[in-house]
């Protein structure tokens, strides 16, 4: 989005939900890892909240336009930036070239860009909700 132009209501509102969503993943995640956790157990919790804090905020790097989801271009340096931090299948993406392949797998509802919610589902699924 250019400097002078004003974010509509629709981009307003499905940011406020991408980062509501990733304060919900984040709240979960520590919700389940801080059960009876010990200090090491804490550390990785720590860090793991961190990663994922960093990989949202890629998702809204390569969010160019501010529309809250990821075309093709834009899925491509969310990976590159992700690589970058070593966050799940990231590398080996980028490694392979495999950017069509991935973003195909994880475009869940085959529209041909990429929400931080179909994103955040293949995430939690284990990767086996992707296609």
């Amino acid at each position: 989005m250019r400097k002078s132009e004003q974010p509509t209501a629709q981009q307003l509102v499905s940011a406020v939900i991408q980062k509501r969503v990733c304060q919900m993943l984040v709240g979960s995640i520590l919700a389940v890892l801080s059960f009876g956790a010990s200090a090491e157990e804490n550390d990785e919790r720590e860090a793991l909240i961190k990663t994922l804090r960093q990989v949202h905020a890629n998702y809204q790097s390569a969010d160019e336009d501010g529309d809250g989801n990821l075309t093709m271009r834009q899925f491509r340096v969310f990976i590159d930036a992700n690589a970058e931090i070593d966050f799940a299948r990231a590398r080996q993406v980028k490694r392979m070239r495999a950017y069509r392949p991935a973003f195909l797998a994880v475009d869940l509802n085959n529209d041909g860009s990429l929400s931080w919610q179909e994103y955040v589902t293949v995430l939690r699924s284990g990767g086996s909700a992707a296609r």
